[in-house]
């Protein structure tokens, strides 16, 4: 049975709360060591907290948000995999980005402490990176592709009606039986 969306979007939310644990915790202890007000520096460490909590969610999406989505043959599996870095690194370059735009303006004026000014502007790229993770994970990434040369001998008109049986590894289209 596939998830609805709500459902999709709860559990995505849930391992999300653990991407974000795993990448503010990381990005704090890098700040921590070497605190900076440097947008250069901030990326960096940004980038590296933010590929902690990709590794994080490409495991738990993989294994339960999108479980039912995913592919089992050995070619999907490595197509999952290729979308799923391109979408991480779509997330990596839109988080930096919003954190280096954010921390341009909070850092300007120094009214906000260096904490606090570099933890705001990790929220607000957090926030517009998820939103588009999301989206492409279930869109791209785990979307279940039709097979390779599936239905092109087939004219357009008749694949039109034919039944679909779904099975547990997907759906499979059959020949309707003459009458």
């Amino acid at each position: 049975m596939k998830p609805s969306l709500a459902r999709q979007v709860v559990r995505f939310a849930l391992i999300g709360g653990s991407n974000v644990l795993i990448d503010f915790g990381l990005y704090n202890l890098l700040l921590a060591v070497h605190p900076s007000r440097n947008p250069d520096t901030l990326v960096i460490y940004n980038t590296i907290a933010v590929i902690g909590a990709i590794v994080n969610s490409y495991h738990w999406n993989r294994l339960w948000t999108f479980r039912s989505q995913r592919l089992s043959e050995e070619g999907g599996v490595w197509r999952e995999r290729l979308l799923f870095v391109v979408q991480g690194v779509l997330n990596v370059v839109v988080n930096d980005l919003v954190l280096a735009g954010v921390t341009v303006v909070l850092n300007r004026n120094h009214l906000l402490s260096t904490y606090l000014a570099n933890n705001l502007a990790k929220v607000m790229g957090v926030l517009v990176a998820s939103s588009v993770s999301f989206l492409a994970m279930r869109y791209v990434v785990f979307k279940r592709w039709p097979a390779r040369g599936a239905g092109k001998d087939v004219p357009r008109d008749v694949r039109r009606d034919v039944p679909r049986d779904v099975s547990r590894r997907g759906v499979s289209r059959q020949p309707r039986q003459p009458e």
